[in-house]
């Protein structure tokens, strides 16, 4: 018998290797506090890791309960949790011996204490956080030496001095020496350093930042290229203040994925409110069908009403572009005004960009020979932007309507019927009319693509007319 090779010889040609589509249902959670398995971040699919990671009292905890507790939640989208603890600033307070009797006087960022040779870690914490400034510092023993650290100094090292010291052990001088000092992890710094690591899409923080804080990594967020949205609280009225609060900067500065909302109450109601926020916003599966959704009228669990928002607040709450959780008409709901954009579009909008960028890519890395430059080449490219905006009509964020803006790109005709019958528009120059430099670059001509967003109904007015 002779092989059949003889007569016909097929070989198999597997396709290149592609990119998966982003992931916009992780949450990253920066945190102040030491887990109790030491890591530089932890992935969670639900909050009892968190709990084995951080104990129970711990603020991320409770929050990540919070992002676990929604309904849908970012499981619905395969979403996880990313904890990761910040780098503290520090300084390590080393002793040549165990003093048995004596003081010193030590000097911790301009406070000054007298420090007996047999005061605690706690004792030395208590006594330092009678400072406003130092409210937070963690004072940890460690063999016979003292580790300092300080959570709200982000960006630079902490000054610490020893002086008049009376320590001794065995009746022979005990010396002090301040060294080690760590300068404190910046938030942007923290961000970038993780997101080199594993992939995320929301931003909350379990500690509270400054106003100065939030408009400095504003930039970061708003560039595209991050894919990123950072949710950012407030229970502070001069917060929604036209022009000179924090949420109006943001609104002024056209950050659009820099997430503002408001609450009154405790630091820790805050944090369950982003938490919660965040986790019910970003549960869209954008496969699924009619699967988009609005933050306007939804309930949040864990999230206690706030019942300080009267209609004069929710003015300037609404003026501001933020979003609440106050009561309506006793009932609980987010409440969103969409003057910094409306939640679902800034969403939906790194969705469908992200979305657009792995389909080109993969039409290009996944070919085992090559998409030529011609209209047909340029038609295989088309056709996968297509499918983009395809699944963009099944999930809702593309609807049929009327394009509204002044001056319509490519043919005319052609751009109003698709908006009008499909909710897109695809257009590509004739690749004939490209130039001899992007040619001889391979490069594909401009594609242009116009979307008209479905929008939500958050809001009416009935008119009744009576006839006796």
């Amino acid at each position: 018998m002779i092989s059949i090779n003889n007569v016909i010889n097929i070989q198999a040609s597997l396709p290149g290797r592609g990119l998966s589509n982003y992931n916009t249902a992780n949450i990253l959670i920066l945190t102040n506090e030491t887990p109790i398995n030491p890591g530089e971040y932890g992935i969670h699919l639900g909050s009892s890791t968190v709990k084995e990671d951080y104990g129970t009292a711990s603020i991320v905890y409770k929050m990540a309960q919070s992002v676990f507790a929604q309904s849908p939640n970012i499981k619905n989208n395969n979403g996880y949790l990313v904890v990761a603890p910040m780098i503290l600033a520090s300084a390590l307070v080393e002793f040549s011996a165990e003093p048995d009797e004596g003081s010193y006087d030590i000097d911790v960022q301009g406070e000054v204490i007298t420090v007996n040779f047999d005061d605690t870690a706690s004792d030395i914490q208590e006594s330092l956080r009678d400072f406003p400034a130092l409210n937070d510092v963690i004072v940890e023993k460690v063999g016979m030496d003292f580790v300092y650290k300080f959570p709200s100094l982000r960006g630079s090292s902490p000054v610490i001095t020893i002086s008049n010291s009376t320590l001794k052990a065995g009746g022979v001088d005990v010396v002090t020496v301040v060294k080690d000092e760590v300068v404190g992890e910046t938030l942007l710094e923290a961000i970038e350093r993780i997101k080199s690591k594993v992939d995320f899409t929301g931003v909350l923080e379990s500690f509270s930042i400054s106003n100065a804080e939030k408009l400095a990594v504003a930039p970061w967020f708003q560039d595209f290229e991050n894919r990123a949205i950072h949710f950012i609280t407030s229970g502070d009225t001069s917060s929604v203040e036209p022009e000179t609060g924090i949420f109006s900067k943001i609104l002024d500065g056209l950050f659009t994925r820099s997430r503002c909302l408001f609450k009154t109450g405790s630091d820790e109601e805050r944090n369950l409110f982003k938490a919660s926020y965040a986790s019910r916003m970003m549960s869209t599966n954008f496969a699924a069908f009619d699967s988009v959704l609005t933050a306007h009228l939804k309930d949040l669990a864990t999230v206690q009403v706030d019942n300080n928002i009267n209609q004069t607040l929710l003015e300037k709450i609404k003026a501001a572009g933020a979003d609440c959780y106050p009561s309506i008409q006793g009932i609980p709901k987010v409440f969103t005004s969409g003057k910094n954009w409306f939640f679902d579009r800034v969403h939906n909008l790194l969705w469908f960009v992200g979305a657009c960028q792995v389909a080109y890519f993969n039409v290009l890395a996944k070919t085992s020979t090559k998409i030529p430059q011609t209209e047909g080449g340029v038609a295989v490219l088309t056709g996968a932007i297509t499918r983009v905006c395809e699944q963009g009509v099944n999930n809702g964020y593309i609807a049929p309507g009327e394009w509204t803006d002044e001056v319509p790109f490519g043919n005319p005709d052609d751009f109003m019927r698709n908006i009008r019958e499909k909710g897109y528009y695809i257009f590509t120059a004739p690749i004939a009319l490209q130039s001899p430099a992007d040619r001889e670059d391979r490069k594909a001509p401009i594609m242009q693509i116009a979307i008209k967003e479905s929008g939500a109904i958050h809001s009416g007015n009935v008119i009744v007319n009576i006839n006796p």
